[in-house]
């Protein structure tokens, strides 16, 4: 009965280790050529990149006129509810102190 249950066992683990095997191998890319080429991708982008697409005023920027700004971080202020008791309605507000980091904007 033992040798048995271990000769089952090993022909589980067997088992195992085949199916994972067959996975991963069939889990790899294929290396099969495809036809796309870079200079279709380049063709593709071209077609649709026109000169027109710039503002006449400004060549270079595509942002109407805008100006890009960077505003420094900053402490801001938020208004937070606190509830103590839902069955009694007793609310109050208190204002709580959060860090704003700094971004880009357009203006």
């Amino acid at each position: 009965m033992m040798k048995m249950r271990k000769i089952l066992g090993i022909l589980l683990a067997l088992c195992f280790v085949l199916s994972v095997t067959v996975a991963a191998v069939s889990a790899t890319q294929n290396n099969v050529k495809n036809n796309y080429d870079g200079k279709q991708k380049y063709d593709a982008k071209n077609k649709y990149d026109s000169k027109d697409k710039y503002d006449s005023k400004n060549k270079y920027d595509n942002h109407n006129g805008k100006k890009k700004y960077f505003m420094k971080g900053h402490w801001g202020y938020k208004k937070v509810k606190h509830n103590k008791d839902s069955k009694h309605k007793s609310l109050w507000y208190t204002s709580e102190k959060y860090w704003i980091p700094g971004y880009w904007y357009w203006k």
